[in-house]
């Protein structure tokens, strides 16, 4: 048997990762760790439960926006099955070295994680009420970022590399939309949250370039601590959630166990604390118990009990897409909620 060569060794590496791309490198290998660390706990390959998703950080309006803010970077690492992520790391793999090395690993890395967050706002804003996980809304940010820096060039590269881009988001539009048509899941407004903030950060790093053709000590100092942010957020629900079991199949025995003491915490939480000390458990119970009725129902009465109106309309517009007769449950007044919040544990 013979030694690969160094070589046919570097040409299999870069087949997988980008070469001279440091940083799409670590968003890939960031991406795949995760998807191979849920994979290793709930068994599963091809697709995620949502209750596993919610659990490791998928961006959720409910919770997003009202006390979970890091689930608007988190969510960019998660994806919800092996589908998902290998097409997302092929999009990676051949728009990110490019655009990587025409702004340079410092910059190339705000770009990523600010357009992440753009496409995470975007749709807790524009799909309220369908929790969203991949990378595809950064990817869109990194396609916006290199088309318009290529199209301010002014020459044939630059025209080229633009048209490459937009061809891209084209596909990657082509298809969401198209899936939406054919009932699957897309999120559309991720990926035009994500490409109109990477166009917009493309624009300033041309005008930043026109000065400054490399990164100074402060980008780098900003990038470190943007991607450390990004990292940090993904972390955190692993750290704020690890008493709570991740599970695969919502209607199994270690499922109903999951959901059983979870709802015990919550319902304790009601009779013996005040309400604000009872959000967290009962967004546990939620978390693990995704798809039931009683765990809305606790959230909506919970926010209208605690006067938090912007959350409690998340909450019965949840509510009613879950089951249909939560639409005859209204917006309670807080002494009324906190009256049915009791009746509800005593059934």
């Amino acid at each position: 048997m013979s030694t690969p060569s160094r070589s046919r060794l570097q040409r299999f590496r870069e087949l997988l990762l980008p070469g001279r791309a440091p940083v799409t490198t670590l968003m890939m290998l960031f991406c795949l760790g995760w998807w191979m660390l849920l994979a290793l706990q709930t068994g599963d390959i091809g697709r995620f439960g949502v209750s596993s998703l919610l659990r490791a950080g998928a961006n959720y309006t409910p919770f997003s926006l009202h006390g979970e803010p890091w689930r608007l970077l988190a969510y960019a690492w998660l994806h919800g099955g092996i589908l998902h992520l290998a097409m997302n790391l092929y999009a990676l793999h051949v728009v990110g070295g490019m655009v990587e090395g025409r702004f340079g690993s410092a910059r190339y890395a705000v770009l990523y994680i600010v357009a992440a967050l753009g496409a995470g706002l975007a749709s807790a804003l524009g799909t309220p009420l369908a929790p969203s996980v991949g990378a595809s809304g950064a990817i869109l940010g990194v396609v916006g970022a290199g088309a318009v820096a290529g199209h301010l060039m002014g020459n044939r590269i630059g025209e080229h590399i633009r048209n490459q881009l937009l061809v891209w988001f084209l596909i990657i539009m082509g298809i969401g939309i198209v899936g939406d048509s054919a009932g699957l899941r897309f999120d559309n407004w991720a990926h035009a949250g994500g490409f109109v903030t990477g166009a917009l950060l493309g624009g300033l790093f041309h005008l930043v370039e026109r000065r400054w053709r490399h990164a100074s000590l402060a980008e780098g100092v900003l990038a470190v601590v943007i991607v450390g942010s990004g990292l940090v957020s993904a972390i955190t629900p692993w750290v704020l959630y690890r008493d709570l079991p991740v599970v695969s199949d919502q209607d199994g025995v270690r499922a109903a166990a999951a959901q059983a003491r979870a709802w015990n915490a919550c319902s304790e939480a009601l009779r013996q604390h005040d309400l604000d000390a009872a959000l967290t458990p009962c967004r546990n119970y939620r978390l693990v118990d995704f798809g039931r009725y009683r765990g809305y129902v606790v959230m909506a009465l919970l926010q209208d009990a605690l006067e938090r109106p912007l959350a409690s309309r998340h909450a019965h517009g949840a509510l009613r897409t879950v089951h249909a007769t939560g639409a005859g449950l209204e917006p309670s007044p807080p002494e009324e909620a906190r009256r049915m919040l009791l009746e509800l544990l005593e059934r």
